[in-house]
């Protein structure tokens, strides 16, 4: 199943500037970040939870930016 992260790489653009200067934030390479983002490897819990903190996502946001079917 493949997810839309469309509204969360945009999230990452305006508090970080791009996904590559969130991804080194993040602690994790440029190419981890982008696997994550089309869904060729699947977020784990702790990095939603790190992710929401990161960027100030309330948890009732949680569905809409990490479990928006891509259709």
């Amino acid at each position: 199943m493949k997810f839309d992260f469309n509204a969360l790489k945009a999230k990452m653009i305006e508090k970080y500037g791009s996904q590559n200067q969130f991804a080194e934030a993040f602690g994790t390479s440029e190419n981890t970040m982008s696997r994550k983002m089309q869904s060729k490897t699947p977020f784990s819990r702790d990095d939603i939870v790190k992710i929401c903190d990161m960027l100030n996502i309330p948890k009732d946001k949680v569905g809409y930016y990490f479990f928006t079917e891509k259709v």
